[in-house]
C-alpha cells in the first residue's frame, strides 16, 4: 500500500495516540486487579484470625472444666482426711486385724495342743492322736498416728488376740496385749516406750503355727522395754542402726 506523501504523519500521530490510551488504561485497570487480591487476603486474614479466637475459647472453657475437676478431688480429698477420724480431730487411727479359726488333727500327742511346740515322747503316749480346733489366734490391732508437731513424728500401736491363759480354758479365750507402745521420731533419731519385740531376734516368720519358730531357734519375744534408736543411712537400699535399750526378762 502506498502512503501518500504527507499522510505518514498522521498515521504515525493516531497510532501514537492509541498507544498512549491503552497504556493509559492499563495503569488504572492495575490497581483494581491488586484490590481485589488484597481484599481477598484481608478476608482470608480476618478468618483465622475468627478461628484463632474460637480455638482460645475452646482452650478457656477446657482449662476452666480441668481446675474445677481439680477443685472438686482436692475437696474430696479434704473431706477424707476430715473423716478418717471423728474420735480425735487431727489423730489418725487405723484399725487392722483378723478372724482365724485354727483346726489340726496329730497322729501324736503335741506340746501344747492348739499350736506345737513339739511332739512329746512316745514313751508315756505312744500313738496318742489328737484333734485341736481354736479361734484364738484370732487378732484385733489399732495404730494411732499423732499430728507432727516441732518436726516430732509420733505414732502408736495396740495389738492383743486371745492366747492369754495359754490352754486352760478352750472356750473362755482370755486376752494377750501383745503390742503396747509410742514411738517418738525425728530425723534419724527414734524414742519407743512400751510393750514390742525384743531388740535381739525380733524375727516374726510368716507360719501356719501359731508360734514363729520358738523352740526352734528363734530366742526373740515380746516384752515392756525402753529403747532409743539411730540410723545411719548409707544410701536408699542399706543402712545401720544402733540401738540402746532397757527391757524386763
Amino acid at each position: 500500500m502506498d502512503v501518500l506523501p504527507g499522510k505518514e504523519i498522521v498515521v504515525v500521530r493516531k497510532c501514537w495516540k492509541a498507544f498512549v490510551f491503552f497504556l493509559f488504561l492499563g495503569c488504572f485497570s492495575l490497581p483494581s486487579w491488586a484490590d481485589s487480591d488484597v481484599d481477598q487476603l484481608k478476608e482470608e486474614i480476618n478468618q483465622l484470625k475468627k478461628q484463632v479466637e474460637e480455638l482460645k475459647e475452646i482452650l478457656d472453657q477446657q482449662q476452666k472444666v480441668g481446675e474445677k475437676q481439680t477443685q472438686r478431688v482436692e475437696k474430696l480429698e479434704q473431706k477424707v482426711e476430715e473423716e478418717e477420724s471423728t474420735v480425735i480431730s487431727k489423730f489418725k487411727f487405723r484399725p487392722y486385724g483378723f478372724i482365724k479359726l485354727d483346726a489340726a488333727y496329730d497322729d501324736s500327742r503335741t506340746r501344747v495342743g492348739n499350736f506345737a511346740l513339739y511332739a512329746e515322747s512316745e514313751t508315756n503316749h505312744k500313738n496318742d492322736n489328737e484333734f485341736n480346733m481354736t479361734a484364738r489366734q484370732t487378732r484385733l490391732g489399732l495404730d494411732i498416728v499423732a499430728p507432727k508437731l516441732y518436726d516430732w513424728e509420733a505414732w502408736g500401736r495396740i495389738e492383743i488376740d486371745f492366747y492369754g491363759d495359754g490352754a486352760k480354758h478352750e472356750n473362755k479365750g482370755a486376752v494377750l496385749l501383745r503390742h503396747a507402745f509410742v514411738e517418738l521420731k525425728k530425723g534419724n533419731f527414734s524414742l519407743l516406750a512400751g510393750q514390742t519385740s525384743d531388740i535381739i531376734s525380733p524375727l516374726y516368720p510368716n507360719t501356719v503355727n501359731y508360734t514363729v519358730a520358738w523352740s526352734a531357734g528363734n530366742i526373740g519375744y515380746r516384752r515392756p522395754q525402753l529403747r532409743a534408736s539411730y540410723t545411719y543411712p548409707f544410701n536408699e537400699e542399706n543402712k545401720l542402726i544402733s540401738t540402746f535399750g532397757i527391757s524386763r526378762t
